[in-house]
């Protein structure tokens, strides 16, 4: 390719078009949902079934507002799911996401990092020279 000019405009270009998109909920925004302690103790309580936001709010000993706001961070990584009932929300676990992460999981336990040691160690491709000292 001698005379072709890449620009920054052609590489993304380029990178976008070789890199398929992503499904939605990706494995990292999951990670990042679940990291947070009190949003871990909010899915423990789902795995029993169907909450409230009060029924919840007793269950973690935290205020309304504070299970309110991580609720709506689990609902947007699509770990949580919630249909009305009346004048309230019944929250549920949505299945799918624990799918992805399951299936993520899966493919490191296949990966080279996983095999042998659990370390995945790259061999340098050249030996760098040694720097020169002045006496």
């Amino acid at each position: 390719m001698m005379g072709c000019i890449v620009t920054p405009m052609t590489a993304s270009r380029t990178r976008r078009s070789e890199v398929p998109m992503p499904e939605t909920p990706m494995p990292a925004l999951l990670f990042q949902a679940l990291s947070e302690p009190l949003r871990l103790s909010i899915v423990r309580e789902l795995m029993n079934g169907e909450a409230t936001v009060n029924e919840l709010t007793r269950s973690v000993q935290t205020s309304q507002p504070s299970v309110s706001k991580h609720l709506k961070q689990l609902r947007k990584a699509g770990v949580v799911g919630s249909r009305p009932e009346g004048q309230q929300r019944w929250y549920h676990l949505q299945p799918d996401a624990f799918d992805q992460l399951r299936d993520f999981l899966r493919a490191f336990d296949k990966s080279p990092a996983k095999q042998g040691s659990g370390r995945v160690i790259r061999q340098s491709r050249a030996r760098r020279p040694e720097r020169m000292t002045k006496p």
